[in-house]
């Protein structure tokens, strides 16, 4: 796929998305910092990459990135003023986990190529194979810091909290308060496709939805089932169950 800054398509449940209306949307959401940026999206689920009619599962090797490495390349047009800001994210991550990013070599094959169009927020799940894309519209995608670490994890192979399978026994789903068309970015994954590693639910995890997240009328789409207030879609950095989800995913601990 080409990446070109300009209207770019892609195909997904049989509909064609427009990026570039993503992009509107998302700086529209400047405005108002309702929610977070990648739930402003026309993706699936707001930021994900399908593909032709693909989905990738949080499940299989194969979508892992070999001995945790992730090769990134940067586009040669990427808003390098932001560099500071996604290598913070990338060190974040890598402080807390055992996975390391690098700058692409010539004898990497599968790699992320970094771009900062104006098409919103977006990332595959996990390894693709080939020059894998991951987008951060500048500047709307790299604040807070959380979203770009939100993307990168994408990356690394996590989908969102709140898709998985046990998630009904700690949320409710608002379905009449969200917008009309997108009630599958609330959908949830069975044991085939997503695995939890045996860690609990995690309301505070930077991949889970914001409270209002898809809100057709200025009301919750998800509320804890125990009544409590959590910080949904805090996009600050990694919990401690985000970080133990990563380790038990690539099976590792920290590297030093």
């Amino acid at each position: 796929m080409i990446f070109l800054p300009f209207i770019i398509l892609f195909i997904f449940n049989d509909k064609t998305v427009d990026t570039l209306e993503t992009g509107k949307k998302v700086t529209k959401w400047v405005k108002n910092r309702v929610g977070n940026p990648e739930e402003r999206g026309n993706l699936f689920e707001g930021d994900i990459l399908l593909g032709k009619g693909k989905r990738s599962g949080i499940l299989g090797n194969h979508y892992r990135w070999p001995n945790t490495e992730i090769p990134y390349e940067l586009a040669p047009d990427f808003h390098m003023s932001r560099f500071s800001i996604l290598k913070k994210a990338m060190e974040i991550i890598e402080n807390k986990t055992c996975i390391r990013f690098r700058r692409k070599t010539e004898n990497d094959k599968d790699y992320l190529f970094i771009t900062s169009y104006d098409k919103g927020c977006s990332s595959y799940i996990g390894k693709i194979g080939g020059r894998q894309p991951l987008n951060l519209q500048d500047p709307d995608c790299f604040y807070p810091l959380g979203t770009p670490i939100h993307e990168l994890l994408h990356t690394a192979g996590f989908l969102h909290e709140q898709s998985r399978t046990d998630r009904d026994d700690y949320v409710t789903i608002n379905w009449k308060n969200i917008q009309d068309g997108v009630q599958d970015n609330f959908k949830k994954y069975n044991d085939s496709v997503i695995n939890s590693f045996g860690i609990g639910y995690d309301y505070e995890s930077v991949m889970h939805y914001s409270q209002y997240a898809f809100s057709k009328n200025g009301r919750t789409t998800i509320d804890a089932k125990d009544g409590k207030r959590y910080s949904f879609g805090q996009r600050r950095g990694l919990s401690e169950k985000d970080v133990a989800k990563v380790n038990a995913m690539y099976n590792c601990t920290k590297k030093s």
